[in-house]
């Protein structure tokens, strides 16, 4: 004897409904993931999760808040391994200026400080920026580079 149509049915109805609206709700907020705030705020993200060996890897840097910003004299973005063991640093930009609103690039080449290719493995993106008033903002965003 076979099952009840509706009993098939309802439950493969159902999981598309679901698989649907949880497209929906992840690019609901236009995909970015930003969220600005009043004040002072950075958000750093990449173009992509995982990344293949030797493969440019895109930072972006945006101002997220409302005042400008300014990068850090000592650096403006690290990147460490999961054992918080730094791979690469690269010095701030002498003052420059992030705008409310306005993003900046960086690519990263995937190689440590020494000029080495890094290992496969996850690693934690790190940008600080300094406020008008002398308050430090950070952000960080987590890649993986697979070998």
């Amino acid at each position: 004897m076979a099952p009840p149509r509706g009993l098939v049915l309802a439950p493969l109805l159902g999981a598309a409904a679901a698989g649907m609206l949880g497209v929906l709700f992840l690019y609901a907020d236009g995909g970015d993931g930003i969220v600005y705030v009043d004040g002072p705020s950075i958000t750093v993200s990449s173009d992509s999760p995982v990344y293949g060996t030797g493969e440019p890897v895109v930072i972006r840097v945006t101002n997220s808040g409302t005042v400008p910003l300014l990068s850090s004299d000592s650096y403006s973005m690290e990147i460490r391994g999961l054992d918080t063991v730094l791979i690469y640093s690269m010095p701030g930009r002498g003052g420059s200026v992030l705008e409310p609103d306005q993003s900046a690039l960086i690519t990263w080449n995937q190689t440590r400080s020494d000029g080495t290719q890094v290992l496969h493995g996850v690693y934690k993106i790190h940008v600080r920026a300094a406020a008008p008033d002398g308050a430090e903002v950070a952000d960080g965003a987590s890649i993986q580079i697979l070998g």
